[in-house]
């Protein structure tokens, strides 16, 4: 029997320690390191909280929009961008 989870993929959170050993090895400043995971634990959180899905096949721009549009309904707008610049990244390795 095949499982639907295999199907369907690695969630946003199952990739994160990949992506921070990728980070790291592209020798990232620890800032950065520290607010692209920040930013990728609350994107995670965020999706968990909506029932949205949490697949990264399955993340689409609609929920990475209305995370961005949480993060400025309670944030500055400069950290919505930090947000939304680090899951431009994390997408842009998910997808190599």
């Amino acid at each position: 029997m095949v499982s639907t989870r295999v199907l369907s993929g690695p969630t946003v959170g199952e990739l994160a320690p990949s992506w921070r050993l990728a980070l790291d090895a592209q020798n990232k400043a620890t800032k950065t390191l520290e607010a692209y995971l920040a930013s990728l634990d609350q994107f995670v959180r965020f999706l968990s909280s909506k029932g949205m899905p949490q697949q990264v096949a399955h993340v689409r721009r609609g929920h990475i929009e209305a995370y961005i549009a949480h993060v400025l309904s309670v944030a500055k707008p400069s950290m919505a961008s930090v947000r939304y610049r680090a899951l431009q990244q994390f997408f842009k390795w998910a997808l190599k």
